[in-house]
Order: C-alpha cells, then structure tokens, then sequence
C-alpha cells in the first residue's frame, strides 16, 4: 500500500507459483521498511479435495474455490474447522524491489 497515493498493489495473483507460499491462512506478516522486504510467517495450508484428484494448494488448479467468508459455507465447515489434518507454511521474505520470494 502506498499512503502517499493511497493505492494498494497486489503483488500476485499466485504466490506459489512465483516462489512463495501456498493458499494459506492463520499466518503473520511483518514489514520490513529498512530493508523494503515483507516476511510471511507460519500459517496452515489450505487443502481442498478437487473432484480429479488434485490438491488444490494451488489455488491455480481450479477455478471455482468455494470463498471462505460465509460461516455456513461448506468450505469452513470442512476445511477451516479440521485441524486434524493441518498442514504448516515456514517463512517466506518477498523482496519489494525485485519482486521475488525466498524461503
């Protein structure tokens, strides 16, 4: 985001593929202005069983994720609500200038 402009920049529209984290949520992110990096920490995988077989991680793999922002959706219901099969993300840095994702 910048303040001056007032305008917010989405830096991608699949953090995987460009070398970051997968879907996620529950996670933390820091700023680091010194350096003009962000810091994303933990945060659980969000795994969504697709009808091939696939794992939808990625959430490239298809194009119809359920939104998570209904309480009564399925995808709460089932997905948000199973810690039994957590997975967890590591910490990721993303690099403002270049545009890239370290591990």
């Amino acid at each position: 985001y910048d303040i001056d402009s007032k305008i917010l920049t989405k830096i991608s529209s699949d953090t995987k593929k460009d070398g970051g984290p997968s879907l996620i949520f529950d996670h933390q992110m820091v700023m680091d202005s010194n350096h003009q990096c962000i810091y994303v920490l933990g945060g659980k995988h969000i795994h969504i069983p697709l009808a091939s077989g696939q794992d939808s991680a990625d959430p490239s793999s298809s194009s119809s994720i359920p939104s998570p922002s209904s309480p009564a959706s399925p995808f709460s219901q089932r997905f948000l609500l199973n810690s039994s099969s957590d997975t967890y993300s590591g910490m990721y840095r993303y690099d403002i200038a270049s545009g890239t994702w370290t591990l």
